[in-house]
């Protein structure tokens, strides 16, 4: 855990990326990583942090309630990612997905994956947080891969 605080201080005023699967986490508790997802989340809830995600984090965090047909889940997940000042939830704009498509043919990536980099991408990020050994940094920003503090 050391380590990570170490990363977050790092991650202090800049823009962060959070993907889904950080989410993820913290809404099943995880044994295993709901600490670390936890402890940066309060950061981003303290505005040290600027979390970002996009509607794709949204929608992919909806998909089990609905299929689940768990409405009172799907309300709490709206209210949390409708919190002011605490994660802002970027829109994607004409020409994303051709874009997301592009980048997802040059880099050999899955369509999904390229969304959500292009959508850190834009969104000005300086860090991706995630859990997905596919991902690495490139350009200015850092990939932080949570596997890696635990």
């Amino acid at each position: 855990m050391l380590q990570f605080n170490e990363k977050m201080r790092q991650m202090a005023g800049m823009r962060v990326y959070i993907d889904t699967n950080i989410l993820i986490y913290f809404f099943n508790k995880d044994p295993k990583y709901f600490s670390l997802v936890s402890s940066f989340l309060q950061q981003c809830a303290d505005r040290k942090i600027l979390g970002t995600v996009s509607q794709l984090v949204v929608a992919e965090v909806l998909v089990l309630p609905y299929r689940d047909k768990n409405l009172e889940a799907v309300a709490q997940l709206k209210a949390f990612f409708g919190q002011r000042d605490f994660l802002h939830v970027s829109e994607h704009g004409a020409g994303f997905m051709e874009e997301s498509a592009m980048l997802a043919g040059e880099r050999g990536l899955k369509l999904m994956d390229a969304m959500h980099w292009h959508a850190s991408v834009t969104n000005r990020c300086d860090f991706f947080v995630i859990n997905d050994l596919g991902f690495k940094s490139a350009g200015a920003m850092e990939v932080v891969q949570l596997a890696e503090f635990v």
